[in-house]
């Protein structure tokens, strides 16, 4: 321990702590001084068992020096899991632990005042990050509204989107129905129009009109006929006598 060789020391504490019971000596001693070690070596989980087994010794003095000990490596402890580990919860549960230490600390001396100051010191850090606690939650609570509240606008801006769509594809197909529409009107119209361009009614035509219509249509006929004389290879009755 002089020479500062704290994790070799915590096993020869170990061994004597083993021995004591043959020599009629306390190995809550031993124990005690392994706990030392091992906290000054930064082992505080087992530094805190150590301590553990030296609060059994009759000794009023060593167990009020063993429950201040252990108070001090939960401390320390606690604050390892948070900083380094950022286990807010567990750190806060290793405080009240050592707030219990001290505790006990103070009513085997009441006189003693560093377990006090300690006890004083360890109850601010544990409201400190009882703060920094409700903070976070209070902050995941809100970045979770904020996000809940963005997934319902993403919602209805895409539902209005949908509606948009929809609307204007109902407003193509009307287009397009109408569009139809009017060219089927307009073909029938298209049909009578004459060379020119002009729309021309049959009833408007004139007697000459009518005459050239009229022999045209024979002459059609007459070539008719002639074609299926020369298929069947025999004239056949003409229907109508022009």
């Amino acid at each position: 321990m002089k020479e500062n060789a704290f994790a070799e020391a915590a096993p020869l504490f170990e061994q004597a702590q083993s021995q004591a019971p043959d020599e009629g000596l306390d190995p809550a001693v031993a124990a005690y001084d392994k706990g030392n070690a091992l906290y000054r070596a930064g082992l505080y989980d087992q530094a805190i068992s150590a301590f553990t087994e030296a609060q059994s010794s009759p000794d009023l003095g060593l167990q009020q020096r063993a429950y201040f000990n252990r108070g001090n490596a939960l401390v320390e402890q606690s604050k390892a899991l948070v900083e380094e580990q950022q286990q807010m919860d567990a750190g806060i549960q290793g405080l009240e632990a050592a707030l219990a230490a001290y505790e006990r600390a103070m009513s085997l001396s009441p006189g003693d005042k560093a377990p006090k100051i300690n006890y004083e010191l360890a109850d601010q850090l544990k409201q400190q990050w009882q703060e920094m606690q409700q903070q976070q939650q209070d902050q995941q609570q809100q970045d979770q509204q904020q996000q809940n509240q963005k997934n319902e606008d993403q919602k209805e801006q895409d539902q209005s989107d949908q509606q948009q769509q929809d609307q204007q594809q109902q407003q193509d197909q009307q287009d397009q129905s109408n569009q139809q529409k009017e060219q089927q009107q307009q073909s029938p119209q298209q049909q009578q129009q004459s060379p020119s361009g002009e729309l021309q009614r049959p009833e408007e035509m004139t007697p000459e009109e009518a005459m050239m219509l009229l022999d045209a249509l024979k002459e059609e006929e007459q070539a008719d006929r002639d074609k299926m004389r020369l298929l069947l290879g025999r004239p056949m009755p003409a229907d109508k006598d022009w």
